[in-house]
Formats: C-alpha cells, structure tokens, sequence
C-alpha cells in the first residue's frame, strides 16, 4: 500500500513539477503576468461563490 502512495505521489509531483516549469516559460512578459493574474482572480471569486451555492 505504501509503494502505491508512493507511486501515485511520484506522478503528482512531476505533473506539478511540469505545469510549473510551463507556466514559467509562458510567464516571461508583463502582459502575459498581468492577464494570468487577472485570470486567477476571476477564477478565484467564481470558486468562492460556488462555495456558498
């Protein structure tokens, strides 16, 4: 059971690994910063009401 958890947390961690080195190859620009974060906080304030439905 232990080696399953372990091989499941392999794979999380290398896809987080992966998207973040994505997402610092996309982020290279103010624009690109700017509508990333405009992005998450929308993303952000729709989950938040989702809570609450």
């Amino acid at each position: 059971m232990g080696s399953a958890f372990s091989g499941i947390n392999l794979f999380c961690c290398l896809f987080w690994t992966s998207a973040g080195r994505l997402l610092t190859l996309l982020l290279t620009t103010p624009l690109a910063w700017r509508i990333f974060t405009r992005i998450m906080a929308v993303a952000l304030a729709v989950f938040s009401v989702m809570v609450f439905l």
